[in-house]
């Protein structure tokens, strides 16, 4: 279920940028880089209309986007391809065409032509007023029960980005990191050393540092955000994971 709400703002509609987040299944930090990164892009659509967040736990209130549906169809634009983003581009195409259906439906009513006919249409506007309400609340929600989640995949990511094995497995919450390792030697992910096969590295799936020590040079095995999402499939692949419906 998509959890894309889009809102009226100033006559606008927008939708909030930490929602795209979540649908892509990256952290919001990396999208609103994104954005800043190409700001003059997406002025081209129109100002980008910043937010500042509640705050959740100590720290400075997060800042988000509003944005329209042009320039939120080029956030999705700047993203690679994948089947998750390709998924999203059907879902906020859809979502705005709701919208906008919803929005000419309002400027442009039927007239009852019966005191019943009246009475039914306010009853149904009641109903989509408290429907529209609950899917906010629930998009909200939604946006607090990601904010932890953010935090400790931020926080356990090094300044590339990437993981370790160790801190992969707390991600996924499948399994420790000896059978997760375990698992890709059985997958042929990995060598016996616990060092992906170059191709893997080549898909950028993986990432191995080198570091000088007394006995020699040691390497070891990051774990990128894409290796991540490969990880989880083959892990639903196998049965370790329900796949969602």
């Amino acid at each position: 279920m998509s959890n894309l709400t889009i809102q009226t703002i100033n006559d606008s509609l927008v939708v909030d940028s930490r929602l795209i987040a979540a649908e892509l299944g990256i952290e919001h930090r990396a999208l609103k880089k994104t954005i800043q990164t190409y700001q003059v892009d997406f002025e081209e659509f129109g100002n980008i209309d910043t937010v500042s967040a509640d705050i959740i736990g100590p720290g400075k209130p997060e800042t988000f986007y509003f944005l329209n549906e042009a320039q939120a169809n080029l956030s999705l634009t700047y993203s690679n391809n994948t089947p998750i983003v390709r998924q999203a581009k059907i879902k906020l195409i859809k979502a705005f065409e709701a919208a906008k259906k919803a929005l000419l439906e309002i400027s442009q009513p039927k007239l009852p032509s019966s005191y019943k006919e009246a009475l039914l249409a306010l009853v149904e506007a009641e109903e989509e007023k408290e429907r529209l309400a609950l899917k906010a609340a629930e998009a909200e929600a939604k946006i607090s029960e990601m904010a932890p989640k953010v935090e400790f995949y931020q926080r356990v990511a090094d300044d590339t980005g990437t993981f370790s094995l160790a801190d992969a497995a707390k991600l996924i919450k499948v399994m420790g990191r000896n059978n997760l390792m375990y698992f890709l030697r059985e997958q042929k992910i990995l060598q016996f050393s616990n060092v992906p096969y170059q191709k893997f590295i080549d898909q950028k799936l993986f990432t191995v540092i080198e570091k000088e020590t007394h006995v020699g040079v040691r390497l070891t095995t990051r774990v990128t955000q894409k290796g991540i999402e490969f990880i989880i499939r083959l892990l639903e692949r196998e049965g370790y994971i329900q796949k969602a419906s």
